[in-house]
């Protein structure tokens, strides 16, 4: 069991104190305490690098969800009761079927706003169970269908097909909204990383192409620039549970060749992103993308777009999800739903 200071006088409060035994290690010095706890736990399981096995062997590997719920465990921390029920259905995309789970708010009647929630994990790893805090979270306190897309992964599956996977089910949602019980008018799009990137995509496609608009955008820790030459990158290239080379590894898989680096798909930041809806980029200090969530603010500023973003300090990639042990994770989730509640309500 990790070396742990546990205020036990609110043993299984939310408001748990959570220190870690270790100082935060040098590519982190600012860690808070609560992060530094959950990456203690995660380092503890004694994996291999994602970047130094096969994309199959790293989709096996534990992730920060899986030390957070090791750790609450350990000190009796509970699971919320969830708000929201869950089912898992197939649905035809693109000549294949792919998994979605949908979460809707227990006694939610028809017809109401929906949002469509694209994991994490590069392109390479990640899936809708890995991600499922952040998906059950906006359904639970934002009111809202969750639809959570398992789509395919590299490198298995090359650019663009995560990207046309995340375009399809969009207008799949909208053709069937009907059948899903939510209303095609009031829609959002919800990502984080390789799933940020893709949730702007969709808002781009549905300008280009006359598709209702999603009514904002969250984006959380946005791949935005292939370039890697940011700033973060250079600050935070050892970082866990993201390193630069993390990423080179996922570009690398994901990307047919060099010129898939240029395509704006890619790169949005050379991207035409004139026009899209209000957007709220979630963001970690400690993390390699945090330069790419900055840019990409910078840059739907300059087109005229309504951005607000914030940068939490102390924590890493993959906080978002973390409500059980960080008080960031539940900041950074209260904005993702207010922003969502005062768009699709």
């Amino acid at each position: 069991m990790l070396g742990l200071l546990f205020s036990a006088s609110c043993k299984g409060s939310s408001d748990d104190v959570i220190s870690p035994r270790k100082q935060p290690p040098v590519w982190g010095p600012s860690m808070h305490p609560e992060m530094m706890a959950v990456i203690e736990q995660l380092d503890s399981f004694h994996q291999a690098a994602v970047q130094d096995v096969s994309p199959a062997d790293a989709r096996l590997l534990k992730g920060l969800s899986d030390a957070e719920d090791e750790l609450a465990r350990q000190l009796g921390i509970p699971t919320p009761t969830p708000l929201s029920s869950m089912t898992e259905t197939m649905i035809p995309v693109n000549g294949t079927k792919l998994n979605v789970r949908i979460f809707r708010p227990n006694g939610g009647g028809a017809m109401m706003p929906a949002v469509l929630y694209l994991h994490g994990g590069g392109w390479v790893i990640g899936s809708s169970e890995m991600y499922a805090k952040s998906a059950r979270s906006l359904a639970d306190n934002a009111g809202v269908v969750v639809i959570s897309l398992d789509y395919r992964l590299a490198p298995e599956n090359k650019f663009p097909t995560a990207h046309e996977d995340a375009l399809a089910t969009y207008q799949w949602l909208l053709a069937n909204a009907a059948s899903l019980q939510i209303n095609p008018s009031r829609i959002a799009v919800v990502g984080e990383d390789a799933g940020a990137n893709m949730a702007c995509n969709i808002s781009i496609a549905a300008r280009d192409n006359g598709w209702v608009m999603p009514r904002c955008q969250v984006l959380i820790s946005p791949i935005s620039d292939p370039a890697m030459s940011s700033s973060s990158y250079a600050q935070f290239a050892g970082a866990e549970p993201l390193s630069k080379a993390q990423m080179a590894y996922c570009f690398s898989n994901y990307l047919r060749n060099n010129a898939d680096a240029t395509d704006t798909r890619i790169n949005l930041l050379q991207a035409n992103l004139q026009n899209l809806p209000p957007t709220t980029i979630l963001s970690a200090v400690i993390d390699p993308l945090d330069g790419d969530a900055l840019a990409l603010q910078n840059t739907l500023n300059g087109f005229g777009n309504s951005v607000t973003r914030t940068s939490f300090n102390g924590v890493t990639h993959d906080f978002f999800g973390l409500s059980k042990t960080l008080p960031e994770a539940r900041d950074a989730q209260a904005m993702a739903v207010a922003a969502l509640r005062a768009a699709l309500y």
